[in-house]
């Protein structure tokens, strides 16, 4: 089984993360994908570095290029959590797998900036405008045609998890979301 998370920034989507993994899953992370692109090329893993660089190596080596290096570690007899969708073109080629399914992560604003400053997560803005500034371009403000768009992908979600509250409620909705696949 294949669990895709998509969230915008700071939204849970580690904690989906971590709970999964305490279930067996090996996580695998888009974001991790792009930071050890930046360090191979000599630029610092800054969210703004990371969002222009996923968007040129997308235009030179092709829209799925990080989706295909994910792809290319995945073994059938294992689950997997694969954090951080946020390009449409990788969820349509996930979504024709039947082993995947997509979890949206949805958050207030404020919630997830307050998680944002809390966790110390090297590349995150660090004011609330640049924060904001961000936010837009990862939930597709301006995108016509490629780049992030968080939100597309949270609206095709099969399951969303609102996590304004806590760990223990995220917890929950995952276990249940969990128990729910092997009903099925």
């Amino acid at each position: 089984m294949i669990i895709g998370i998509t969230g915008s920034i700071g939204s849970g989507k580690g904690e989906v993360s971590k709970i999964l993994a305490n279930k067996g899953f090996e996580i695998i992370s888009f974001g991790d994908e792009a930071r050890k692109e930046a360090t191979i090329r000599g630029i610092e893993p800054t969210r703004e570095n990371l969002q222009k660089l996923g968007i040129e190596l997308s235009k030179i080596e092709g829209e799925d290029f990080v989706l295909n290096r994910i792809l290319s570690r995945i073994q059938k007899d294992k689950d997997y959590a694969i954090e951080g969708i946020r390009y449409l073109e990788d969820l349509n080629i996930l979504k024709k797998r039947e082993d995947f399914i997509l979890i949206g992560i949805i958050s207030s604003l404020e919630s997830r900036w307050q998680r944002v400053l809390n966790r110390d997560k090297e590349g995150d803005p660090i004011t609330f405008d640049n924060f904001i500034k961000l936010d837009s371009i990862d939930n597709g403000s301006g995108n016509n045609t490629s780049g992030p768009d968080t939100l597309r992908c949270i609206e095709m979600a099969d399951f969303i998890i609102v996590n304004d509250r806590s760990i223990k409620d995220i917890e929950n909705n995952v276990f249940m979301i969990l128990k729910r696949l092997k009903d099925n």
